[in-house]
Protein backbone atom coordinates (compact mmCIF):
# COMPACT_ATOMS: atom_id res chain seq x y z
CA UNK A 1 0.00 0.00 0.00
CA UNK A 2 2.74 2.47 0.93
CA UNK A 3 4.54 1.97 -2.41
CA UNK A 4 1.31 2.78 -4.25
CA UNK A 5 0.88 5.90 -2.12
CA UNK A 6 4.47 6.96 -2.79
CA UNK A 7 3.98 6.50 -6.52
CA UNK A 8 0.78 8.56 -6.47
CA UNK A 9 2.39 11.24 -4.29
CA UNK A 10 5.28 11.55 -6.74
CA UNK A 11 2.91 11.69 -9.70
CA UNK A 12 0.96 14.49 -8.01
CA UNK A 13 4.13 16.34 -6.96
CA UNK A 14 5.55 16.19 -10.48
CA UNK A 15 2.35 17.67 -11.89
CA UNK A 16 2.66 20.51 -9.33
CA UNK A 17 6.28 21.09 -10.32
CA UNK A 18 5.36 21.20 -14.01
CA UNK A 19 2.54 23.69 -13.33
CA UNK A 20 4.81 25.92 -11.25
CA UNK A 21 7.46 25.91 -13.99
CA UNK A 22 4.84 26.95 -16.54
CA UNK A 23 3.52 29.68 -14.23
CA UNK A 24 7.02 31.05 -13.62
CA UNK A 25 7.85 31.12 -17.33
CA UNK A 26 4.58 32.93 -18.04
CA UNK A 27 5.19 35.47 -15.26
CA UNK A 28 8.65 36.58 -16.38
CA UNK A 29 8.54 40.03 -17.91
CA UNK A 30 5.02 40.86 -16.74
CA UNK A 31 4.31 43.67 -14.31
CA UNK A 32 4.69 42.43 -10.73
CA UNK A 33 6.43 39.35 -12.08
CA UNK A 34 8.26 38.74 -8.78
CA UNK A 35 4.95 38.60 -6.88
CA UNK A 36 3.58 36.15 -9.45
CA UNK A 37 6.70 34.02 -9.17
CA UNK A 38 6.40 34.02 -5.37
CA UNK A 39 2.78 32.83 -5.66
CA UNK A 40 3.87 30.08 -8.04
CA UNK A 41 6.64 28.98 -5.67
CA UNK A 42 4.15 28.95 -2.80
CA UNK A 43 2.39 26.10 -4.58
CA UNK A 44 5.55 24.01 -4.09
CA UNK A 45 5.30 24.61 -0.35
CA UNK A 46 2.62 21.95 -0.02
CA UNK A 47 5.00 19.21 -1.20
CA UNK A 48 6.79 17.19 1.47
CA UNK A 49 10.10 16.54 -0.25
CA UNK A 50 10.88 13.60 2.06
CA UNK A 51 8.42 11.52 0.01
CA UNK A 52 9.90 12.35 -3.39
CA UNK A 53 11.84 9.97 -5.60
CA UNK A 54 15.26 11.22 -6.65
CA UNK A 55 14.09 12.24 -10.12
CA UNK A 56 11.02 14.13 -8.88
CA UNK A 57 13.10 15.74 -6.13
CA UNK A 58 15.60 16.87 -8.77
CA UNK A 59 12.81 18.43 -10.84
CA UNK A 60 11.44 20.13 -7.71
CA UNK A 61 14.85 21.60 -6.87
CA UNK A 62 15.47 22.73 -10.43
CA UNK A 63 12.16 24.56 -10.69
CA UNK A 64 12.42 26.04 -7.20
CA UNK A 65 15.92 27.36 -7.89
CA UNK A 66 14.85 28.71 -11.29
CA UNK A 67 12.02 30.73 -9.74
CA UNK A 68 14.02 31.67 -6.65
CA UNK A 69 16.81 33.09 -8.83
CA UNK A 70 14.32 35.56 -10.33
CA UNK A 71 13.45 37.10 -6.93
CA UNK A 72 14.92 40.13 -5.20
CA UNK A 73 16.71 39.51 -1.90
CA UNK A 74 13.81 40.68 0.29
CA UNK A 75 11.42 38.37 -1.56
CA UNK A 76 13.86 35.47 -1.19
CA UNK A 77 13.87 36.03 2.57
CA UNK A 78 10.05 36.02 2.70
CA UNK A 79 9.95 32.91 0.54
CA UNK A 80 12.41 31.10 2.82
CA UNK A 81 10.22 31.90 5.82
CA UNK A 82 6.93 30.56 4.54
CA UNK A 83 8.29 27.57 2.61
CA UNK A 84 9.51 25.99 5.83
CA UNK A 85 6.18 26.35 7.62
CA UNK A 86 3.74 25.78 4.78
CA UNK A 87 1.26 22.93 5.53
CA UNK A 88 2.40 19.82 3.65
CA UNK A 89 0.20 17.37 1.82
CA UNK A 90 0.44 14.04 3.63
CA UNK A 91 1.15 10.65 2.15
CA UNK A 92 -1.98 9.22 3.77
CA UNK A 93 -4.02 11.45 1.43
CA UNK A 94 -3.00 9.29 -1.52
Amino acid sequence: MRSVQMKEYNKWALSCVEQVFSDIKNAIGLSNDEKKIMRALEYLGQIDTSYLSSSVHSAYQTVFQYGYSKLAVDEKIRTDGWMENYPKKELKDF
